[in-house]
Formats: structure tokens, C-alpha cells, sequence
């Protein structure tokens, strides 16, 4: 004998399919965005670079209530320029464009490399020292470092030296003179390394004695009495 037959709300209630899961409305949100706006980062990489950085407004088009700015942004060589309705927002636009510009640049990989080159050193390395053994090695005389005058404002000065060994020269900059003596002599150790050249030893002096003279120089001493 069969039972009650189920009602529609009985059958909902007893089905063994899942429900829908809701679908996802909007845009994803960014992975891990930065906590940094343009600005901060650029001005952050320009201090550690020593590169200034100048906002400029190139110009206000438009009504009062709706100009449109064109602001241009400079870091040293790069030049970066954002164009909005709002002035915060084409500074912002600018700076983005200077700091995207600046890290794809040819400067921006050197200072990499040689801020990596110098976390990855000993405490002792000497690039001084090791040029001079390298020059030893190579049986040359010692470098001769010359330092010109610094350039710049006294906050922000540049030091620049020249190293000369043999007919091989090359130059140096620093904040300090420390600093572009290292770097100098790090430009000489490449060329000494991608050079060919020789040995130049220089001729040892021969000292060349008179003959001896007939004349004995020894003094004579002549006694009291005469005799000798």
C-alpha cells in the first residue's frame, strides 16, 4: 500500500541538488596593491639616486569649473606628463609616467646593480686595493689619482677624480672623495681587464764607478819633526 502522495513544497525540501553559488558582481580587487602613491615611490628612488624631481604646469584649458591640466613631472633626464581634470589627479597621472620612464631606464638598472654589487660585498673589499695588486700583478707603476674641484650647491656636491695608469685613464664620481676615488679606480680596474696591455717594466739603473786615479785621495798627515 502506497503512502500520501508528496506535496511540491515536500520535493523542494527533499532535493538532493546543491544550490547555486552566488555569482560574483564587479571587478575582481587588485592583488596586493602598493601601499605607495607614484609620487612617494619616485621621490623615495630620485633621493636615493640623487636625482631631483620638478612638477611643472604646462597648462589649464577649459572653464573655470572644468579646466583640464596638463602637468609634466622631470627626474633628472626622464620627463613624465599626465593630463586630467583635476590637478591632484594629473600630478599623480605625471609621476606615474616619470617613475615608469625612470625604472625602465639604462640609470635606473645601474643603480640596481650596483647598490646588489655592494650588499653582496665584504666588509673589507678595498676596490683600491685591488687595483693596485692587479697593477703589481702587471708589473706597472702605482696609479696617479688626480681631483678636480667639486661641483654643485654644498648641499649636493660631486666629486670627480681621474686615475691614470700607463697610457689607460678613467674617471670617477662621488658625494665624497672617498666615494669617487672607489669609483675611479673601479673604472680602471675594467679597463685593465678589457685591455691588452703590455708589460712595461722599467730599465734598472746601472750605477757606473770612476776608473780608479793614480792620486791616492787618503790625506797626508805630516808629523812635527818632518818625517811622514
Amino acid at each position: 500500500m502506497s503512502g500520501p502522495p508528496t506535496t511540491l513544497a515536500q520535493q523542494c525540501t527533499t532535493s538532493t541538488d546543491t544550490p547555486a553559488e552566488p555569482s560574483v558582481i564587479g571587478p575582481m580587487p587588485p592583488v596586493n596593491p602598493s601601499p605607495k602613491s607614484p609620487i612617494s615611490e619616485l621621490m623615495e628612488i630620485c633621493m636615493r639616486m640623487g636625482i631631483d624631481v620638478t612638477f611643472t604646469v604646462i597648462s589649464e584649458i577649459g572653464p573655470p569649473h572644468n579646466k583640464e591640466f596638463v602637468i609634466s613631472c622631470s627626474a633628472g633626464n626622464i620627463i613624465g606628463q599626465g593630463k586630467e581634470y583635476n590637478k591632484k589627479k594629473a600630478k599623480h597621472l605625471a609621476a606615474a609616467d616619470a617613475l615608469k620612464k625612470l625604472q625602465e631606464s639604462e640609470e635606473y638598472k645601474n643603480y640596481l646593480f650596483n647598490r646588489s654589487t655592494k650588499a653582496a660585498a665584504p666588509s673589507h673589499y678595498n676596490v683600491v686595493g685591488q687595483l693596485q695588486e692587479a697593477i703589481a700583478k702587471k708589473g706597472l707603476q702605482l696609479p696617479q689619482y688626480e681631483f678636480d674641484q667639486p661641483i654643485g650647491p654644498p648641499h649636493k656636491r660631486q666629486f670627480v677624480t681621474k686615475v691614470q695608469v700607463g697610457n689607460l685613464t678613467a674617471s670617477g664620481s662621488g658625494r665624497s672623495k672617498k666615494e669617487a676615488k672607489r669609483s675611479a679606480a673601479a673604472a680602471m680596474l675594467d679597463n685593465l681587464n678589457c685591455s691588452n696591455l703590455s708589460l712595461h717594466v722599467p730599465a734598472k739603473k746601472i750605477a757606473f764607478k770612476p776608473a780608479s786615479s793614480a792620486i791616492d785621495p787618503t790625506p797626508i798627515l805630516f808629523k812635527s819633526g818632518g818625517t811622514l
